[in-house]
């Protein structure tokens, strides 16, 4: 199944989505996405944290949840995640 690109990320609370934005299909291992992030004011930088997690399940339709991630921002347009773990915060 190939990943489908989020198409507009103002829908998202921007202090929310600082961290993470990613494309996640559903299963149990990582996924790299590159996500233009125009609408997010982003530094530099490496960020382990806590943040949305956008999934687009099987369905095609977009579920969100907090996960722990590791964020690398490349530039203030564009953000190479790697999701951590599936860990859900309640």
């Amino acid at each position: 199944m190939a990943l489908r690109r989020i198409r507009s990320l103002k829908e998202i609370d921007p202090e929310t989505a600082r961290s993470l934005v990613a494309n996640y299909v559903g299963d149990e291992h990582p996924v790299e996405s590159r996500v233009h992030a125009t609408a997010i004011q982003m530094q530099k930088g490496r960020f382990d944290t806590y943040g949305v997690c956008l999934e687009i399940n099987s369905s095609g339709r977009l579920t969100s949840g907090l996960h722990y991630v590791q964020a690398i921002v490349e530039s203030n347009a564009t953000v190479k995640i790697w999701v951590a773990k599936n860990r859900e915060v309640g």
